[in-house]
């Protein structure tokens, strides 16, 4: 008589406690996710740019920041960039 093996996969796992705690993680980042559109229309996108001009960009943000405006990131600074851009050529 020969026993039968028991096939399994190494990379399954049947623990309840981890696809619990994984479906809370995952309806906290899908709530957080609404929450942010919600907030505003927003896209997250790269850029290739170069390292030169992105120091710059950094140091403008980092003296602009020191002044005393510390909610001035680079997203707004981008942002009056693109607008300048925008009048300029309009």
């Amino acid at each position: 008589m020969t026993r039968k093996k028991r096939e399994f996969n190494i990379f399954e796992k049947d623990n309840t406690k981890e696809s619990i705690s994984k479906s809370n993680v995952d309806y906290i980042e899908e709530s957080q996710a609404t929450n942010n559109k919600k907030e505003s229309s927003y896209i997250r996108h790269t850029f290739i740019i170069d390292p030169a001009d992105l120091k710059i960009l950094q140091s403008v943000v980092h003296k602009i920041k020191s002044s005393g405006d510390y909610e001035y990131t680079q997203k707004l600074a981008l942002k009056e960039t693109i607008e300048l851009l925008n009048k300029k050529h309009n």
